[in-house]
């Protein structure tokens, strides 16, 4: 629990830090945000989990529209699973889309029962 709040934190911490897009740096991040989401679908996974990991890689490195459209489609397949009710949350969140976010997180929280640092945030949003 505490580690998915260190997560959750510097995930936030990384949405103030925008790389521009016409640095090397930039194209090096999406050169390797493209090398694994290439690896995750690759890999064994479920579906389930590829669509969260891509999800993930997606809003981490700048993308959240395209998260968004991952998430959507892992919320059609299960959407009783609080991580990934958690995940669109803070999708919704990088989207400044307060209100949305709140709805997922709140659902989130009432599956698992326990309060979370991202709602806290969502609510401080402006």
């Amino acid at each position: 629990d505490r580690e998915n709040t260190k997560q959750v934190i510097a995930l936030i911490e990384n949405c103030r830090n925008q790389i521009n897009p016409n640095t090397h740096q930039w194209k090096t991040t999406f050169y390797q945000l493209a090398m694994n989401i290439e690896e995750v679908g690759k890999s064994n996974e479920t579906r389930e989990e590829k669509l969260f990991k891509t999800a993930n890689l997606y809003v981490n490195n700048g993308f959240p529209e395209i998260a968004h459209r991952k998430s959507q489609e892992l919320l059609k397949i299960r959407n009783d699973n609080a991580d990934d009710l958690a995940l669109q949350a803070y999708i919704y969140y990088r989207m400044n889309q307060k209100n949305q976010a709140l709805h997922f997180i709140s659902e989130a929280e009432r599956i698992t029962g326990r309060s979370s640092r991202l709602k806290e945030l969502i609510e401080n949003m402006n």
